[in-house]
């Protein structure tokens, strides 16, 4: 039932069996008495906190291995919770969830994965979905909500997808509220302006071509980020609130459509900040430390990392939502809910 940690501090992973569900119960009941066993072994303040942080890791069954009526129960316990605990609590329901590149889609046409899924996630999937089932006030609200971060305009087409992060993702769901950029909360801190210039030529390129937009979707002009320096904000994450989205900004190449190519959540370990993030590396979700991870990418000289953007993820006075389903995503759905 348990397998030991394959690549510490990230997560140890317990997979969960068939069957095992009752013997889940033992354990989740353990879990609820720890506090005060831990006290009667003489462990106390940050340690305790911290070995019942790693037991709740441990013991948390994924959205992907739960039964849909106990998925839609789980998610109904936390819609009293704040906006914050509720992104850290769905973030964590994803952790263990395997990693596969851009598995949504529009469930028809150029594209036709399903436009919701649980048993896969990519860096980006896993924060819209995070985004929509936290900011969702109804289980029917979530697949509008997760078309309204994702589309412009409330067109789920492949076209008027959000596909670019500096010139689409980023600036649309700013003006529509779902973000808010801590660069202005950050005091004494250098703000850098990330640019990207997007021209005809650069479409001619590869990584453009492939994308397959026609010309009408293809988003010419100048765009950019507010970025933090590596080191600025290695020093800056123990202080930044949990949940923050953290935007990996790397090298402005002239063939590359954009600087982004990954994405994650902060979040406080019980020895230092953390990512929640969809791994290609571990092929799964993971927390993961974040200074390890940016070191590693450093090491990548073909294509480095030169800063990140920092933003809250915020509910919208008035979300556009576009037109509701009648059904809510089904168990490891590989077709449109």
């Amino acid at each position: 039932m348990w397998r030991g940690a394959e690549f510490a501090p990230v997560w140890l992973e317990k997979r969960v069996e068939p069957g095992e569900s009752s013997e889940l119960g033992i354990y989740v009941e353990a879990l609820a008495k720890a506090p005060t066993c831990f006290g009667q072994f003489g462990l106390k303040g940050e340690m305790a906190l911290s070995i019942h942080w790693l037991l709740g890791v441990l013991l948390a069954l994924p959205w992907w291995q739960m039964e849909e009526e106990a998925r839609l129960r789980r998610w109904e316990e936390l819609a009293s919770h704040a906006l914050q605990r509720r992104v850290l609590e769905v973030s964590a329901g994803f952790l263990g969830t395997p990693y596969a590149f851009s598995p949504l889609g529009e469930g028809e046409g150029v594209d036709g994965d399903p436009l919701f899924r649980w048993d896969v996630v990519d860096c980006l999937t896993f924060i819209e979905e995070t985004m929509a089932l936290s900011l969702a006030g109804t289980w029917e609200e979530v697949i509008p909500l997760l078309n309204d971060i994702r589309y412009m305009e409330g067109r789920v087409h492949y076209e008027a997808r959000k596909h670019l992060m500096e010139a689409q993702w980023l600036p649309l769901n700013l003006k529509k509220g779902y973000l808010k950029s801590l660069a202005a909360s950050l005091p004494g801190i250098h703000i850098r302006r990330a640019q990207k210039r997007l021209t005809l030529e650069t479409w001619k390129h590869e990584e453009g071509k492939a994308l397959g937009l026609s010309p009408g979707a293809r988003p010419l002009g100048h765009f950019s980020i507010e970025m933090v320096g590596l080191e600025e904000a290695l020093a800056l994450f123990s202080k930044l609130p949990e949940g923050s989205l953290v935007v990996f900004i790397r090298a402005d190449l002239p063939k590359r459509i954009t600087r982004v190519r990954h994405l994650g959540l902060l979040v406080h370990g019980p020895e230092a900040p953390m990512l929640r993030h969809a791994s290609r590396t571990f092929k799964k979700v993971v927390d993961e430390p974040i200074e390890r991870f940016i070191r590693r990418q450093l090491s990548y000289a073909s294509w480095t990392i030169e800063g990140v953007a920092i933003y809250e993820l915020r509910k919208p006075s008035k979300a556009k939502a576009g037109k509701r389903m009648q059904k809510a995503p089904a168990a490891k759905s590989t077709e449109e809910p």
